[in-house]
């Protein structure tokens, strides 16, 4: 976001207050407790071009919430209908199964680190043993069949 941008988007909050954020949690805390897309237009019987137009979808994927979108538009610019809450629902939809799909590929690839971590673990081991298997093949060709490893009982 250019920095023009930034002025202007937190210029905007400046003007819409506390007001507008408790509203704002108000929409998402309903959107997350229905998990179901909200459409609303705020304020309430204020004329439509000064009324926002207030669009909060879910990110569900797999029956688990991952988080919410929300859309603001004011009514000089025009309104939010339900076809563009259900487009939002379908963008929504993607973007939450492509979410879901990059934590499943984050979890995947620990595990591998993981056990590729225990692999070197174990084939160091395995290294160590073959060596000393290595000593005791080595001395044992060498020991005198007379010799005897156990200790005498007389």
């Amino acid at each position: 976001m250019s920095g023009m941008a930034q002025r202007s988007l937190a210029a905007h909050f400046e003007r819409q207050g506390d007001s507008w954020l408790d509203e704002a949690v108000a929409l998402l805390d309903e959107a997350t407790a229905k998990r179901a897309p909200l459409l609303r237009y705020m304020p309430e019987g204020a004329p439509v071009q000064e009324q926002r137009s207030i669009l909060c979808v879910p990110l569900l994927a797999q029956g688990k919430q991952l988080g919410l979108l929300y859309a603001e538009l004011g009514g000089l610019y025009g309104r939010f209908g339900t076809q563009d809450r259900d487009m939002l629902v379908v963008l929504a939809n993607q973007a939450a199964v492509a979410l879901d799909n990059a934590a499943w590929a984050e979890m995947l690839e620990q595990r591998v680190e993981d056990r590729t971590a225990e692999l070197k673990t174990a084939n160091t081991q395995l290294g160590e043993r073959t060596a000393e298997m290595e000593i005791i093949t080595a001395c044992s060709r060498h020991w005198p069949r007379s010799w005897t490893c156990m200790p005498s009982t007389t």
